[in-house]
């Protein structure tokens, strides 16, 4: 098992993370929802109800959440989770064009040269080319 599963204290790093988005929570949660692109919304003084009436996750019950945590992995779970309330877009960098990630994973892809090179809109030499600096060690000097 990982040692993300490990009992751990918070580390400082996801403690200061974990307060930046409580508090992107508590901003939200008070603002009331608005419809930007209606031509309504500009004739009218009112927006609509706070998100903690829409069944919005206040940030006190995040707060509880965070207390239960023990291990990193839950952590990292309950960090996911605010971004998916908050509307936070992740964007899986093994899908991004040259990044380490996405290196990593055409390299690591056990299928042949030319079916990962295909998906991946690169030549089949392109692909051997990452199999060959990953094995080398080249690959992470290649920044």
């Amino acid at each position: 098992m990982s040692q993300l599963h490990d009992a751990s204290p918070t580390p400082a790093v996801l403690e200061e993370l974990f307060r930046a988005k409580a508090t992107q929570v508590e901003i939200a949660s008070s603002t009331p929802a608005a419809r930007i692109a209606s031509e309504t919304a500009r004739l009218k003084p009112e927006g609509s109800e706070p998100r903690l009436e829409k069944g919005w996750i206040g940030a006190s019950e995040w707060k509880h959440r965070w207390r239960e945590c023990e291990n990193n992995h839950s952590r990292l779970e309950v960090l996911k989770k605010m971004d998916e309330q908050l509307g936070v877009k992740v964007v899986d960098r093994k899908k991004v064009r040259n990044t380490l990630e996405w290196k990593l994973a055409l390299a690591s892809d056990k299928r042949a040269s030319a079916i990962v090179a295909k998906e991946a809109g690169v030549s089949p030499s392109r692909v051997r080319q990452l199999r060959m600096d990953l094995v080398a060690g080249r690959l992470w000097k290649k920044r």
